[in-house]
């Protein structure tokens, strides 16, 4: 009886969703795993050079059809970056919108040759006609972009909640590691969806 937010994980896009709003698993983590975890478990590995990444974490919304719903569009979705305790921390993120979930899933993988780490996200989709509103978010060299006030917008991107199903589109985001990064945790995002329904 809801419009869900889901994490996807696997080989497929629909064969291990996890609910990860407040009515679900809860606050999902990016490790270097493709699994839902809400623990820091399988930490990303700080670099000694250049950069480590996350494996990108792939998030969706989803209606379970029940109740009085209709149709769900003006999808956004935002980041509350504070960028005063981002910069120089080291700790970074890419993010995009992927279109054509059930054909362009892709999912998360290792990076071929940095330990404890996952591939590029912008490497891997980056140019692709179907992952667009792409920001590579680099705190640590004059950050502009996803603020509270400049959220990521899906356009006419919409879905039908009247019956069980997604968006047929997804906001992958990333976190990136550069090597002046402290050991331990670092401040909590919070990643917020909004849209509209009639």
């Amino acid at each position: 009886m809801s419009i869900q937010i889901h994490r996807l994980t696997g080989p497929t896009w629909n064969g291990n969703p996890t609910r990860i709003d407040s009515g679900g698993a809860g606050t999902t983590k990016a490790n270097a795993v493709d699994q839902h975890l809400t623990t820091n478990t399988s930490p990303i590995k700080i670099p000694s050079e250049e950069l480590s990444f996350s494996f990108w974490v792939t998030t969706t919304l989803y209606s379970d059809g029940l109740g009085s719903h209709g149709v769900v569009d003006n999808v956004r979705w935002y980041g509350n970056w504070n960028l005063d305790s981002m910069a120089n921390s080291g700790i970074d993120y890419q993010v995009g919108i992927l279109s054509g979930l059930d054909v362009n899933y892709s999912q998360a993988i290792a990076h071929p040759t940095k330990e404890s780490s996952g591939a590029d996200l912008y490497e891997t989709y980056g140019g692709q006609p179907y992952f667009s509103n792409y920001y590579g978010y680099y705190a640590d060299t004059s950050p502009s972009g996803i603020i509270a006030s400049d959220p990521i917008d899906f356009g006419s991107m919409s879905f039908d909640a009247s019956s069980e199903g997604y968006l047929n589109s997804a906001l992958i985001y990333q976190v990136v590691v550069s090597g002046n990064a402290s050991p331990g945790s670092n401040t909590t995002q919070t990643f917020t969806w909004q849209y509209d329904e009639s």
